[in-house]
């Protein structure tokens, strides 16, 4: 943190003596005696009064003293509060994930953590967009998706997968069977596009025994931005729509909804989390993503 010269000033202040400082640093006498000079000199003022049998601080030496000790004091604290966050993480933690996981993969994970770890403070930004991590201060951000290139370093902590579901009563009558050969399917019924989609969704299944591929063409009645809306309008038999699979795990276990095609699935999709850190992220970071992959595991 102290140059050399301060360093060495320091030694000598507080060791009483040049002798005593060189026992201390391990260095020759006549170092610290030019460190001394060298820093006397750069200042344009005397700090030590020197003499054949004693020395002693000058007024300005005795201020330097001072603040450099005080200095040393705040860093020392630092450190340690430093190195305490490893063994109990305390303060803010930022992060960033997409809507459609708060509810039932962040939101439950952060729960978890502050259970243990009270003294962390987490700033959630909910956002489908790859926000920048070291422009938003962010200690990660979830997503979704393969990763492009880049300085960061990712970690995966689950997968998601896409169901195509509606309710039983939105489908009653309707056909959809899918012949041997199909390569392609034009869905007739009403449905529930997100935004971010084009103007005519096209989705590609896959059947679950012979992996033959099928690309479902969708005409969009009513269009949102949120995965939670679409959800939300699915319940109420306002059309198919694509949605994570942890999304509507309840509704497809009680029957409140079901899957348009059962035996075609959509590929996963690798969750990963994202962090700007060079090494080892901080122990918050670390006990974030275990809890991350608690919740995708649940």
């Amino acid at each position: 943190m102290f140059s050399p010269q301060i360093r060495t000033f320091l030694a000598v202040a507080e060791a009483g003596s040049i002798t005593a400082a060189a026992d201390r640093l391990g260095m020759a006498k006549s170092s610290i005696s030019h460190h001394l000079s060298s820093l006397e000199a750069s200042l344009g003022i005397s700090l030590i009064h020197r003499t054949t049998r004693r020395m002693a601080l000058t007024h300005k030496g005795s201020l330097l003293l001072e603040h450099t000790q005080a200095m040393r004091s705040i860093a020392d604290t630092a450190l340690k509060q430093v190195r305490a966050s490893e063994t109990v993480p305390t303060g803010p933690i930022r992060l960033t994930a997409p809507h459609a996981m708060i509810t039932d993969i962040i939101a439950p994970a952060i729960q978890r953590l502050l259970l243990r770890y009270p003294g962390l403070e987490p700033f959630l930004i909910n956002d489908d967009k790859r926000l920048d991590l070291l422009d938003e201060k962010l200690d990660m951000s979830i997503t979704v998706g393969e990763l492009p290139d880049s300085d960061f370093r990712a970690q995966r902590v689950g997968t998601l997968n896409d169901v195509l579901c509606a309710t039983p009563d939105l489908l009653e009558g309707a056909d959809l069977k899918v012949s041997s050969n199909a390569t392609s399917l034009a869905l007739t019924l009403p449905y529930i596009a997100h935004a971010r989609q084009t103007s005519i969704p096209k989705h590609q299944l896959y059947h679950v025994t012979s992996q033959h591929e099928i690309e479902i063409t969708c005409h969009p009645t009513v269009t949102v931005n949120t995965v939670e809306a679409i959800a939300a309008l699915t319940r109420i038999g306002m059309g198919v729509a694509v949605l994570p699979d942890f999304v509507v795990k309840a509704d497809l276990q009680h029957g409140r909804l079901v899957s348009v095609l059962p035996e075609y699935s959509f590929a996963s999709k690798p969750v990963f989390a994202v962090h700007p850190y060079k090494g080892k992220p901080p122990k918050s970071v670390r006990e974030l993503i275990a809890e991350i992959k608690n919740s995708f595991k649940s």
